[in-house]
């Protein structure tokens, strides 16, 4: 080391000299003067603000990058979120159209429908209008018939030669039937043939009856039918002239029996054929 050092600090510079052998002293620096000195303190603290300086730009530089890292995950994550939802969007925008489909499919459905509906109730109410026409067809003809039958009854004298009655007890008028079968032909073709030996130009009146099923009007319709059957062998089978022959219905309104009962209805449908002078 020589044999004269210089010393420096922040706050001032100090000059010490050594000689041999003698003591040392410190005194201030040739040359120094308090601008002097001020500048050497400047030089001397200048270092350490540009570490304190590139301290603080090492932080705010770790700081940016995090924030710039929080800033990708956050962005890179709303990415994910955009595109889980535009996934879910188009799933429901696809069950949308699936349902909107099937709602006009069953309105087409519901459409055809109506027509259909439509169409038969036409068909109904025709129908129904053929039905009224027939019914009344049906009671003119039983007025008719009635008229015929009073006209008939009156030509007569009134006085009753013989009756049978075709019954189930006898023959078989099955239920909502007017044939005739074997059984009650074979009393028809008696009646007939005792008609026929007694020359005495007799006249015949048939009764239709039914029992308490159905509706009136039908029944009366029925009774008819039956009355109509027998007359029908008469004039078919043996020649019976039919100006000699009178029908008429009393549907249910003249019941023999109980029509509570199975036996009762039987016995109610029947056919009375009586021969009067």
């Amino acid at each position: 080391m020589s044999p004269t050092t210089t010393v420096r600090t922040a706050s001032s510079a100090v000059f010490m000299s050594k000689r041999a052998g003698g003591g040392s002293r410190f005194e201030p620096e040739r040359g120094t003067t308090p601008r002097n000195r001020v500048r050497s303190s400047a030089r001397l603290a200048r270092p350490l603000t540009i570490a304190r300086a590139n301290r603080r730009s090492a932080m705010s530089n770790k700081r940016n990058w995090m924030v710039i890292t929080i800033a990708a995950v956050l962005v890179a994550s709303g990415c994910s979120t955009k595109r889980y939802v535009s996934k879910e969007v188009g799933a429901v925008n696809q069950k949308v159209e699936t349902l909107s489909e099937s709602v006009e499919r069953n309105q087409e459905r519901i459409g055809r429908n109506a027509d259909e509906i439509s169409r038969h109730g036409g068909e109904i109410q025709r129908v129904d209008a053929k039905a009224d026409e027939a019914g009344h067809l049906a009671a003119s003809a039983h007025d008719e018939a009635k008229r015929a039958f009073n006209i008939a009854h009156k030509a007569m004298k009134g006085k009753l030669i013989y009756e049978i009655t075709l019954s189930n007890d006898k023959v078989n008028f099955a239920f909502n039937a007017s044939e005739l079968s074997p059984d009650a032909q074979m009393l028809v073709d008696e009646l007939a043939d005792r008609v026929k030996a007694d020359n005495r130009g007799l006249w015949i009146e048939i009764e239709g009856h039914t029992d308490g099923t159905g509706e009136a009007h039908y029944n009366k319709g029925l009774g008819l039918k039956r009355a109509e059957a027998v007359r029908d062998y008469f004039y078919q089978a043996h020649g019976i002239p039919l100006h000699h022959i009178a029908v008429y219905s009393f549907g249910e309104e003249q019941p023999v029996a109980d029509n509570g009962s199975r036996e009762g209805r039987a016995r109610n449908r029947r056919v009375v054929v009586k021969v009067l002078e």
